[in-house]
């Protein structure tokens, strides 16, 4: 779990973070958490989505350890509201050890064979997707 202000600034890490990055934890606490992204993922960082929401859907996302290896994981956000203002809660789940056709089915499934838009008067309507 990984806890970031509205600017991406990480507040808070439990222990199964640095054990999966390979940081210790005063190694993150306020640095960017682009820190813990391959380059190619890094400059989107928006806390402003108020929804709880897998991240990059559609993405094969990765993390990048402290060693330098990436690694591929599913991301879920949550938004906290609190005194000080907006924050967010990653939760990464490692997918390394995932066979590499349950990598692909996750990976669909993030994709979505759904797609969500809103309708004119702000709610979510949804439609399945075409192949």
């Amino acid at each position: 779990m990984i806890i970031v202000d509205d600017s991406g600034i990480i507040k808070l890490v439990n222990a199964r973070t640095e054990t999966l990055f390979g940081y210790r934890r005063e190694e993150l606490l306020d640095r960017p958490v682009e820190l813990l992204m391959p380059h190619r993922f890094r400059g989107g960082y928006a806390a402003a989505n108020r929804q709880v929401r897998p991240m990059g859907a559609g993405l094969d996302l990765h993390g990048l350890r402290r060693d330098g290896t990436k690694f591929p994981v599913e991301i879920s956000l949550s938004p906290l509201e609190t005194t000080d203002g907006l924050l967010a809660s990653a939760a990464v789940r490692d997918l390394s050890d995932l066979p590499q056709s349950r990598l692909r089915s996750t990976t669909g499934r993030r994709c979505g064979r759904r797609l969500v838009r809103p309708d004119p008067a702000g709610r979510r309507a949804g439609r399945r997707a075409h192949r």
